[in-house]
């Protein structure tokens, strides 16, 4: 994804003439991007923090009722179309055909069962009883540690590399 640097939000990066995303920077196909003067926006996560954490991944089932040895995917972001949650449901509902006992957690902003969209979803998909909304959280870390998965994001706009 280019960003122009007339971007009010970036002024302190030195001159670029647009900045590129670590996902896109790091794709061979895209070396071209990687000229001197372009910049990179790092992730929105320290990826040497989120690692598997044994006891953080029991506190996190622990809280949220799930049993140790259960499948836990998880999508961090808030609700957006961009996120592309209608199609997390989708295919969270596919594998819990494969598996019953799997579970989903999903968190963010609006990703809370008040959200009638989302909740409707669940429902729909027959999965609100192994789907657990959490909302904004501030343990993002801890969270990720308890998931069998890196989070998953399926936002057809943003690269997010793991």
């Amino acid at each position: 994804m280019l960003v122009n640097r007339s971007v009010p939000s970036y002024p302190k990066i030195p001159r670029p003439d647009c900045l590129l995303l670590r996902g896109v920077a790091a794709h061979p196909r895209e070396s071209w991007l990687l000229r001197r003067e372009n910049g990179v926006i790092p992730n929105g996560f320290d990826l040497e923090k989120i690692k598997p954490d044994p006891d953080a991944r029991a506190s996190v089932r622990q809280e949220l009722g799930i049993p140790l040895d259960a499948p836990l995917i998880g999508i961090a972001a808030r609700f957006h179309p961009q996120k592309d949650h209608r199609n997390f449901v989708r295919a969270a509902a596919r594998l819990h055909k494969q598996n019953v006992h799997i579970h989903f957690l999903l968190c963010g902003l609006d990703i809370t069962w008040q959200n009638s969209q989302l909740s409707g979803w669940i429902e729909t998909a027959g999965i609100r009883d192994c789907c657990h909304l959490l909302g904004v959280r501030q343990d993002m870390t801890r969270l990720f540690a308890g998931w069998i998965l890196p989070p998953l994001l399926l936002s057809a706009v943003k690269p997010f590399p793991w």
